[in-house]
């Protein structure tokens, strides 16, 4: 596996994106990807998985209102 080192900007970046994403859920670094996803009693729902290389603060906020429907649609359909 690589290493990755983090600025303390891309900490903050990371820090700012995950608090603009969907409220609940939690985006970690996986290797060259980004997983957004949310934990549930029943198990995890993966929200998207983006490329490390990609605009992930302009990509999550145009996305975010689109996460937070299809999320919500998943809960309700497992529970």
């Amino acid at each position: 596996m690589v290493k990755y080192f983090l600025t303390r900007r891309a900490m903050r970046d990371l820090r700012d994106i995950y608090t603009y994403s969907a409220k609940q859920c939690l985006m970690v670094p996986t290797g060259k990807h980004f997983l957004v996803y949310k934990t549930m009693p029943q198990g995890i729902i993966i929200a998207t998985i983006l490329h490390s290389r990609r605009d992930i603060e302009t990509i999550v906020a145009q996305i975010s209102p689109q996460l937070t429907v299809e999320i919500e649609k998943l809960e309700r359909k497992v529970m």
